[in-house]
């Protein structure tokens, strides 16, 4: 039902997809599981992956391990420049950008839980000269464009992106109204988080013009991962990656 809306819309709504891979936690703090990632979905319509570091309180008890030092961070990134992939990371706060200056990511994302930060944002504009992509995951529903407003008179427009996506997992608090509104306001500078229990609903954002996806990927084995329901094994990508080629082929 999807694919037939979708392919009511007309060539010129189809642009590049760039398909961005988040490790997020989901490594479990397994350096093998980490470069299985990279070899596994080491997929031609990949145009990067992304390490996530959270802020330092965070690192302890069960989650000490889910630190990586730099130096695996570093050789995660020139794998991915091997493989001709970007390689980003996805900060908490000023606590990380020891690692931002060190690794040199190719683009950096902004967690939800820090893009009301505008001092931080702004700064974080100011001194790194790559896309940075600011989560919305935190905003309410139909609060975004009011936020987005303000957010711009703080941090500049210059390689800025937003993700429009809801951390909570409730489909309830998605707006297709507000997420139309944002692709008109921002066009190729607004991306889509994915954090529902569907493969498929990425494949709405076609409609609106979205083009560029950040998508928690986890192994095909049956692990505890703290991002489960809304990540994508190979087998479920390779399935969503093709229902997204023959979108673009047959519009």
């Amino acid at each position: 039902m999807i694919l037939k809306l979708l392919t009511r819309y007309p060539k010129k709504l189809r642009m590049k997809n760039k398909i961005i891979l988040e490790v997020g936690k989901n490594h479990l703090g397994n350096t093998n599981l980490l470069f299985k990632y990279l070899k596994n979905f080491n997929l031609n319509e990949v145009y990067g992956f992304t390490l996530q570091l959270r802020e330092n309180k965070f690192y302890t008890g069960n989650n000490k391990s889910l630190k990586f030092n730099n130096s695996t961070m570093l050789k995660f990134k020139k794998i991915c420049k091997i493989k001709n992939k970007k390689f980003g990371l996805s900060i908490q706060n000023s606590e990380n950008l020891e690692s931002v200056d060190f690794l040199q990511p190719d683009f950096i994302k902004v967690l939800s839980y820090s893009t009301k930060n505008f001092d931080f944002c702004s700064n974080l504009r100011k001194k790194y000269n790559v896309p940075i992509y600011y989560s919305l995951g935190l905003i309410k529903k139909n609060k975004s464009i009011s936020f987005i407003n303000d957010f711009y008179k703080h941090v500049s427009k210059k390689h800025t992106k937003i993700i429009y996506t809801k951390i909570d997992k409730l489909l309830y608090d998605f707006s297709i109204k507000e997420i139309s509104l944002l692709s008109s306001k921002l066009k190729n500078n607004l991306a889509y988080g994915h954090h529902f229990d569907s493969n498929f609903f990425p494949l709405l954002m076609k409609i609106i013009k979205i083009n560029t996806f950040f998508l928690y990927i986890k192994h095909d084995k049956d692990l505890n991962y703290p991002d489960n329901i809304n990540a994508y094994n190979i087998k479920s990508l390779r399935e969503f990656l093709k229902h997204l080629a023959l979108i673009d082929k047959v519009n």
